[in-house]
């Protein structure tokens, strides 16, 4: 049967069961890649051009995958976000691998991205410098020799079967999916669980190195960017802080989240979760209470990090210590939508710190902490400008009174040093997923946030998922070229993300992600998160607490946004 498939630089009609590999070199005029012979030479030649996967229609998938039907198809570089990631998981896997070869006794754990590179913490080998220079050699002898990643399909009790489970965690990942089959990878002896497609083989990753630093491995992309100590410091200590409550909860992965929830655990899960939570925002609350110099507390964090109900407990805490708090948005503080920047397509860029009265902040800042009476702003959204003078509330900061500024720009030094630094504290708050898949798959950073986005944006601001999808690469510019390089900034991080929020994520976003139409471009990323969501048991949000970050999103706060 022929299939008719569209491509970069035409239509093609090819035989089903055709290797993609194979349509794509014709694509790009490599005649001799059409037979079946010649796969090999075929996957040489994408692997000159950059190409490291393939979607097809929605599907992420491999290059060495089939044609079943007529489809579009389209080659995904390392430019990609999709590339991206099948890059990343196949240099994970690669790591691991060489890990083994290295040190057999070696157990590597994934941690959180460092500069946007990969880190892994090691046990069981002493001096981790000098072995991740012997990992580096072989991973990149690896590389040389092109070792094969090889995918299959087979019944997910094989699959168990075919791995490393001592905890029998995975068992309850497996057994969550709903399919017949359940991916398996093999490079070299190692077999593991594939969670997505992967390159063809280890010649693709040879710009991938393995650096090791005191405290783990890095994998990082030519030219090798280390991030700064401060950078470092800063990233790692969130990471411990999150690994320290997981130990608490006997919670690291999402398989002892499902075994928890199927336990009937659930309950004791989030209440335990919510009590780390305010015994973290109390920590901070002692920490601004013991410098008696803060007149003003500057709250950050990326879009759907739960800056606002932060500030509001924040609020609570610091009141029940005896000093009052006085709240002012910083997005009160926009100019008119005809004063702001564009970004590179025209549009105007209301993630730019230029969108901002910057000249007024700074002189309403001065003016509160001086004590003086202070006309404080008020933007209207629904017509992109600020409300009338007259409009305006008028704010005097009392001797006993804490002022609490919250918006993504609250770290950037054009506001912040508006203050004298013995008189300002600054908080960054973050949503750094607190749980695995597993020791070589991370839950992205990005799912996580952008899945409060979705079903915030279509409970209660008539948003489609469709349309916050598409808007999403805009916000994750906006916060790596304005938010993130401050974060190491602050006085304080609170990671605002909570083991069980997945479990009740699956419940409410699963029915807005259906919603996304096939012919939308942002239908691969719908159907890649609901992939991803089918391996989380669901539960209710019965137990979610009024105060709790997640109300930010579901609804049903006791907090007015």
């Amino acid at each position: 049967m022929l299939c008719k498939v569209t491509l970069p630089h035409g239509v093609q009609e090819v035989s089903n069961d055709t290797f993609i590999c194979d349509v794509l070199c014709r694509d790009l005029g490599i005649d001799d890649s059409a037979q079946a012979m010649k796969l090999p030479l075929c996957i040489n030649h994408l692997r000159k051009v950059g190409y490291v996967g393939a979607q097809v229609d929605g599907e992420i998938v491999d290059l060495k995958a089939r044609i079943a039907s007529d489809c579009k198809i389209t080659p995904l570089t390392n430019d990609d976000y999709f590339g991206r990631h099948i890059v990343t998981r196949s240099s994970a896997y690669l790591l691991v691998y060489a890990a083994k070869l290295v040190n057999p006794e070696a157990a590597l754990e994934i941690g959180q991205s460092l500069h946007s590179q990969l880190f892994f913490y090691v046990k069981n080998v002493e001096d981790i410098e000098a072995f991740g220079k012997e990992v580096n050699e072989t991973f990149a002898q690896l590389c040389a020799k092109r070792v094969p990643f090889k995918n299959s399909l087979v019944p997910p009790s094989a699959a168990l079967s075919m791995v490393e489970d001592p905890d029998g965690d995975r068992r309850y990942v497996v057994n969550c999916w709903v399919g017949s089959k359940f991916g398996i990878v093999n490079i070299g002896d190692y077999t593991d669980l594939a969670y997505g497609p992967f390159v063809p083989d280890a010649g693709f990753l040879r710009s991938i190195k393995v650096v090791g630093m005191p405290e783990g491995l890095l994998l990082a992309q030519e030219p090798v960017q280390l991030p700064s100590e401060e950078l470092k410091s800063f990233m790692l200590g969130a990471a411990t802080q999150a690994k320290n409550w997981n130990k608490r909860m006997n919670i690291d992965t999402v398989g002892k989240l499902n075994r928890l929830i199927l336990n009937g655990e659930g309950q004791n899960l989030v209440q335990v979760s919510e009590t780390l939570h305010e015994l973290r925002i109390g920590e901070i609350a002692h920490d601004i209470l013991s410098r008696p110099g803060i007149k003003v507390v500057f709250i950050s964090g990326p879009s759907s990090s739960g800056k606002t109900s932060t500030v509001r407990r924040l609020s609570t805490h610091l009141q029940a210590m005896g000093k009052r708090t006085v709240y002012v948005g910083l997005d009160d503080y926009y100019l008119p939508c005809e004063q702001c920047p564009r970004d590179e397509k025209g549009d105007y860029d209301f993630e730019a710190i230029e969108a901002l009265n910057l000249q007024r902040i700074k002189s309403d800042l001065q003016s509160l902490v001086e004590g003086k009476v202070t006309k404080i702003p008020r933007f209207d959204f629904v017509n992109q400008r600020p409300f009338p003078a007259e409009e305006e509330s008028s704010l005097c900061l009392g001797d006993d009174q804490i002022l609490l500024m919250e918006g993504i720009h609250g770290l950037n030094p054009a506001i912040t040093e508006a203050i004298s630094r013995e008189n300002r504290y600054a908080i960054f708050v973050s949503a750094l997923p607190q749980l695995n898949m597993d020791n070589v798959n991370r839950v992205p950073t990005t799912y996580a946030r952008l899945l409060r986005r979705i079903i915030r944006d279509r409970r209660y601001r008539g948003v489609s998922a469709d349309s916050t999808i598409k808007r999403w690469p805009s916000v994750r510019r906006g916060e790596n070229k304005y938010i993130f390089p401050h974060q190491s900034r602050s006085d304080a991080i609170f990671n605002s993300a909570l083991a069980y929020e997945l479990a009740v994520f699956r419940h409410y976003a699963w029915p807005y992600l259906l919603e996304v139409p096939e012919d939308s471009p942002s239908y691969t990323m719908a159907r890649d998160m609901l992939r991803f969501l089918t391996k989380v048991v669901p539960m209710d949000s019965e137990w979610v607490p009024k105060n709790s970050v997640l109300r930010e999103f579901l609804g049903g706060s006791i907090y007015q946004y």
